[in-house]
């Protein structure tokens, strides 16, 4: 064991320790003060592992982070806040929730000097406030192990009672120590016969000792003043004065086996509630096995049936089946109520009430042994109880696959509608029309005999017209996707034909192409998912249209200049054809230098281009043609 922090010391540079709270065998509890959270008081509990080889001491370093970890999942208001670990010169600690306040066991002691202890009002509504924390617990895989008055605070700011002392350090413990003999965690007394014989703990284990509290708490005395060394059970019916009905639910908290028990602390809570009928209280011959005092005694542990001799001598009461008529008829109680809530359920909360209390009736009933004399009453009920139970698990089973099913399908529609309200793609709209068809078929198959039935009604009256808008939606995007993609494909058609335009009506079919496709795109609403890519088709094929316009003009200017081109030709050659003398020659010539200038002017660049080219060679052709029959007739006349 390490040293004893004393008061006033400082450490993780953060927490000023101030006195010691608890001490034991895997570590010390002190009360702390936070630096950094201004002084607020903390509980820091330190782990001293009992290893000593490197190996082991890693090994409890592992073990208490993992304990630590499930310890900061615990996130409930009646259980200390964790509020983190850590590790200082090889010293590993737990901070936690300081809680101010007194525990049960020092109540329970003030009370006692008073000559007073809790009544049975007191002890249902503890039991009904400590319940929800084991349940807490239990479903996140969790035993406490360790309940006792001692465990639970009394907080002075009546809150209602906290679960203390989770016993990270001490689990930590067991589980270096599991395979050393007899290490346990628990307390003689309070703990079932299971932790304290086998180490096995279950969350019945922690309904057994809350049970075994509720008794102290009822009588203020130990749990061992209960037993009874001649029967090795629990003697606590005669002495404690409580309603038939806590009773049964206490006796079957205390059952010796825990298959036996409530499984759980939800099944206690709806057997608990609502509050019992008044009735007159009647001895109930339950006693109840405590292998933890019974090892004290006798170092094993025997079981005896309750209600067979010699104990009704102990009991003074030789009718040993007093007290299992009275369990037969608050299980009858029980499970009739049930089947009435089955018969007319209103909800699937009913329903599962009406299995939770029809299952306890049956586990009550079963606890009652074949040798009684009201066995073969019992034997009638039970099979139809069973029947039952097997109509209403049927009956839970629809409800909640039809819930699912509804739960689904809604989730689907909406989930649908919300994609269809800003699709990306029709892709994505295709997907969402999709979604609605199936979630309305979904609830088209939904049980008219279910809970679900009349929401499924409610819900295909809102899903059935959005889905027609959607499949709407969808057909009209498709139509003007259809129209883009036509619109492309024909413009890329009127493209190659102004590319391999030859004439001015080649261009003005081109343009009148460009027309229609621009009527076709101003279709395409501005809603549609095209609209976009249309309008920027539009824009370049408006460009497109009135470049062929502006072209036109030029196109038809070149053609009128080429035919005047070629009528100026024609008479230049009429004249070099008559020609007779140099100065009929001359003439000639001019006409066709005229009609070379004025070809010249015509941009071989336009359609007429390549008939331009054509054009200049051959008049320049006639040209040196006149030249030479110039040139030779100068040479005659100079001889």
């Amino acid at each position: 064991m390490t040293i004893e922090l004393s008061r006033g010391t400082e450490i993780n540079n953060r927490y000023l320790i101030q006195r010691v709270l608890g001490q034991g065998g895997c570590g010390r509890t002190y009360l702390a003060l936070d630096r950094q959270r201004f002084d607020e008081p903390c509980v820091l509990k330190e782990f001293v592992p009992s290893a000593t080889t490197v190996q082991g001491l890693q090994k409890s370093r592992e073990l208490f982070i993992r304990e630590a970890r499930v310890l900061y999942q615990l996130q409930h208001s009646q259980i200390p806040k964790f509020m983190g670990w850590f590790e200082e010169n090889g010293r590993l600690f737990l901070v936690q929730e300081y809680v101010d306040g007194k525990t049960y066991a020092e109540v329970l002691e003030e009370r006692d000097n008073q000559g007073q202890t809790f009544s049975e009002a007191e002890v249902r509504q503890w039991l009904l406030d400590m319940l929800p924390v084991l349940d807490y617990i239990h479903k996140r895989g969790i035993v406490h192990r360790d309940i006792d008055p001692d465990n639970v605070m009394h907080p002075k700011t009546k809150s209602g009672p906290k679960l203390i002392d989770f016993g990270v350090v001490k689990e930590v413990a067991i589980q270096l120590e599991a395979k050393q003999k007899g290490t346990v965690v628990g307390k003689q007394g309070y703990s079932p016969p299971e932790q304290m014989l086998a180490g096995q703990c279950f969350p019945s284990s922690d309904l057994y000792a809350l049970a075994v509290t509720a008794l102290v708490f009822l009588s203020g005395k130990a749990p061992n003043e209960f037993f009874d060394n001649k029967t090795l059970k629990l003697k606590w019916r005669n002495s404690i004065q409580v309603s038939d009905r806590l009773a049964a639910i206490l006796a079957k908290m205390l059952d010796y086996a825990p298959k036996n028990r409530y499984q759980s602390a939800k099944e206690v809570l709806e057997i608990l509630n609502p509050p019992p009928k008044p009735s007159v209280w009647k001895p109930i011959a339950i006693s109840i096995v405590t292998a933890s005092i019974a090892v004290v005694a006798l170092g094993s542990a025997i079981r005896v049936s309750p209600y067979v001799e010699p104990v009704c001598q102990v009991l003074d009461n030789c009718d040993p089946h007093i007290g299992l008529k009275a369990l037969y008829n608050i299980a009858l109680e029980q499970g009739d109520e049930a089947l009435v809530l089955f018969g007319n359920p209103k909800n699937m909360a009913d329903l599962e009430t009406a299995s939770d209390r029809l299952e306890a009736a049956i586990s009550q009933l079963d606890a009652i042994p074949s040798e009684a004399t009201i066995y073969p009453e019992v034997k009638k009920v039970l099979s139809n109880y069973r029947d039952k139970y097997k109509d209403l698990k049927n009956r839970v089973e629809s409800e909640r696959e039809a819930a699912q099913q509804f739960a689904e399908a809604k989730q689907n529609a909406e989930d649908g509608i919300n994609t269809a309200l800003n699709p990306q793609s029709l892709e994505q709209l295709r997907s969402s029309s999709d979604r609605l068809k199936d979630a309305v078929s979904s609830l088209e198959k939904i049980k008219k005999a279910t809970f679900a039935y009349p929401e499924a009604r409610k819900a295909l009256a809102k899903y059935k017209p959005d889905l027609q808008l959607v499949k709407t939606r969808v057909e009209k995007e498709q139509e003007a996707i259809d129209k883009l993609e036509k619109a492309k494909k024909n413009a890329k058609a009127a493209i190659e034909a102004e590319d391999s335009a030859r004439t001015v009506k080649d261009l003005e079919r081109a343009s009148d192409r460009f027309n229609k496709i621009i009527t076709e795109l101003g279709t395409i609403g501005g809603s549609t998912l095209a609209y976009t890519d249309a309008r920027e088709l539009l824009s370049s094929y408006r460009q497109r249209q009135q470049a062929i316009k502006a072209r036109i003009p030029i196109e038809e200017q070149a053609e009128q200049a080429l035919e005047e081109t070629e009528a100026i030709a024609r008479e230049a050659k009429w004249l070099t054809k008559r020609a007779r003398n140099l100065v009929e020659l001359d003439v000639a010539n001019g006409k066709w230098q005229e009609a070379i200038a004025k070809l010249k002017t015509i941009p071989t660049d336009s359609l007429v281009g390549d008939r331009v080219r054509s054009k200049l060679q051959e008049y320049q052709s006639e040209v040196k043609k006149i030249a030479a029959k110039i040139a030779n007739i100068q040479r005659e006349q100079n001889f």
